[in-house]
This record gives structure tokens, sequence and C-alpha cells, in this order.
């Protein structure tokens, strides 16, 4: 499993979640959906 933090983004709309993840595959093809539907997403860094 992949578990990233993420800040996602559209418009006004800001909210940060941590995500899990099968496989990279599944993270890239989660990323390219939500930039499709006009997403801005942010990699957060873990402290």
């Amino acid at each position: 499993m992949v578990c990233k933090r993420y800040e996602i983004r559209r418009g006004q709309l800001l909210y940060r979640d941590e995500l899990q993840f099968r496989s990279l595959i599944h993270e890239l093809l989660w990323k390219v959906m939500m930039r499709g539907k006009g997403f801005y997403i942010r990699e957060m860094r873990h402290n």
C-alpha cells in the first residue's frame, strides 16, 4: 500500500487528505482523473 498526503484544490474549495493506494499505477490514474475534473493536486510532506 502506498500512503501519501495531498492538498486538493478546486476554486475556493481546499482540503487536505491522507490517501492510500494499492500501487503507484492506481495513484497515477487517480491523479490523471482528478486533474481532468479540474482539481489542483499537491503532495504534502510527512513531518
